[in-house]
């Protein structure tokens, strides 16, 4: 062993030897309890000789026992029940809690779909719709993102919500089972999907639809293409896409959308995810929208 090498080794030694001293000159001795005796030390078998231990596995065995005792020492834990609790409580991100409220999934769910760019407006039964802003009627807000409700009551909501969301398109394209009472106050050209092309969607400015669900955390809507929902082509060809959502198939994260949407998975039916527009960025990052789908995504939340 050379010089260099050899100090090195004696100089970890000493710093093991060191540290064994000063742990032993302050660990306190183990007390033996009244009425018993310190057990003897094992005797050595005839003809067998006690191994001796070098003095560097010795120390090196000091310092294991200093790591077990450090490990067994007694740490104050959270119970699995607290964490299951806290986890039930939460949302999968841990942003919020998590609510089985309906107007605190509607509120969360439009905010999320907001932050996607999508277009949202929340009515009701008993809320009045302006056609030309899309806006409620009554007293109580001029935002269509705004969750809150006017109360004023007015008739037809629903179409004049959906009037609205069409805007100035001129052709809208109508699966089956959407509910002729939503298109009452439409004044595009409805066109109804018989095995249209996608050349025949293509010239086609909007499609109105249902949902089967969304998802609140995530901001998304999900479709079946069950009824008043079409195929997919419906919801991608088209510039625009109005889509209805009714206040109770809003679930509050995707976990609860895959239990909802079960018997449409067994039933073989396609399921289409929809977070705000479509959109995409090239290299230098600037975002195009309406590559590979609706431009524009207008959502009416329909409560009561």
């Amino acid at each position: 062993m050379t010089g260099g090498a050899g100090g090195a080794r004696e100089e970890i030694l000493r710093r093991i030897r060191s540290a064994n001293a000063a742990a032993a000159a302050t660990a306190p001795e183990s007390p033996v309890s009244p009425g018993s005796a310190a057990s003897p030390e094992s005797p050595v078998s005839p003809g067998s000789a006690a191994s001796p231990e070098s003095p560097e596995s010795a120390e090196f065995s000091g310092l294991s026992g200093f790591a077990e005792s450090a490990e067994s020492a007694d740490v104050p834990t959270e119970s699995a029940d607290a964490r299951r609790a806290d986890t039930d409580a939460t949302d999968p991100a841990g942003r919020r809690p998590k609510s089985a409220d309906a107007a605190g999934l509607v509120g969360l769910f439009a905010e999320r779909m907001a932050d996607y760019r999508a277009e949202v407006t929340v009515v009701s039964a008993d809320t009045g719709i302006n056609p030309d802003t899309g806006t409620g009627t009554g007293t109580g807000t001029d935002a269509p993102n705004d969750p809150d409700l006017v109360t004023d009551p007015a008739p037809g909501a629903i179409a004049d919500a959906i009037a609205a969301a069409l805007g100035d398109a001129a052709t809208v394209v109508v699966p089956d089972g959407v509910p002729a009472q939503w298109l009452s106050r439409v004044t595009a050209r409805q066109v109804t999907d018989a095995a249209l092309s996608p050349d025949d969607l293509d010239g086609i400015d909007a499609v109105v639809t249902g949902a089967a669900l969304g998802v609140a955390v995530t901001g998304t809507i999900v479709l079946d293409h069950g009824a008043a929902q079409g195929r997919r082509a419906l919801s991608l060809v088209p510039d625009l896409h109005v889509c209805v959502v009714r206040e109770d198939q809003i679930v509050h994260d995707v976990p609860d959308a895959t239990a909802a949407l079960a018997a449409a998975v067994c039933a073989g039916r396609p399921l289409t995810w929809i977070s705000g527009p479509s959109a995409t960025s090239d290299i230098e990052l600037d975002r195009v929208e309406g590559v590979h789908g609706p431009r524009t995504l207008r959502v009416i939340v329909l409560r009561g």
